[in-house]
């Protein structure tokens, strides 16, 4: 009885903290929900119960974050991160690479339960580009100093460093945005990842993702900092 007594007060904090949303719809079902599960089966449930209520968790998208146990490096950010392939970054060093697509910044403020470990020394983000067809650098700016700041309150002894946002042809004013943002993280005392060696040459045929030269060269710029 005690048992169930902690799981059941565990999940309700587990509701509460991380599914907002979904957090009356799932309390009307908690009878179908099996406590003798692990952890992993019950929020597959429970991710199963917000697809089926076309519910989300944050900005009508369900982020399926790989785990982060036993990692000592983050490397996290949009879908530049896509070309990037975690197990050729080292063979000795314990790096999780987590891109979102689409990702913004408040969908890493929003789950960084999900995406933080004690075991962390190191988290490199990325991110920042997906707003600068509407937002100003100035605005850009806060919101990635905020995320900083936030992950540091969370993880006091690690260190946090800001990947600046990479060069991009498909839109010459979200670039120009890119660009102020650069120069104003440049000017702050904070740990930065320079991608300043990623020009056009290294980008795609739509002038935002990166070839293959591009990764090789991103990835070289993470590793980097990493062996730093």
């Amino acid at each position: 009885m005690q048992l169930i007594s902690i799981r059941e007060k565990h999940k309700e904090r587990y509701y509460e903290t991380r599914f907002d949303k979904i957090n009356n719809e799932i309390k009307k079902s908690q009878g179908n929900l099996d406590l003798s599960k692990d952890d992993d089966e019950m929020l597959n449930d429970i991710s199963n119960l917000a697809d089926r209520s076309n519910l989300t968790l944050s900005d009508d998208k369900i982020f399926n974050f790989k785990k982060l146990k036993k990692k000592s490096v983050l490397v996290v950010g949009d879908s530049l991160l896509n070309g990037i392939e975690e197990s050729k970054l080292s063979k000795t060093r314990h790096i999780r690479v987590q891109p979102i697509s689409g990702g913004k910044i408040h969908d890493i403020e929003r789950n960084l339960t999900e995406l933080l470990n004690k075991d962390l020394k190191l988290v490199i983000f990325h991110i920042g580009t997906n707003h600068s067809t509407t937002e100003s650098h100035d605005v850009i700016l806060q919101k990635i100093i905020s995320l900083k700041e936030k992950i540091q309150y969370m993880l006091p002894n690690c260190k946090i460093v800001i990947s600046n946002l990479i060069v991009r042809t498909d839109n010459s004013s979200a670039n120009d945005t890119n660009e102020k943002v650069n120069t104003m993280l440049k000017q702050l005392e904070i740990d930065i990842l320079d991608n300043s060696n990623i020009k056009e040459k290294h980008l795609g045929k739509r002038g935002l993702h990166l070839n293959s030269n591009g990764n090789a060269l991103f990835a070289k710029n993470i590793l980097d900092i990493v062996r730093s």
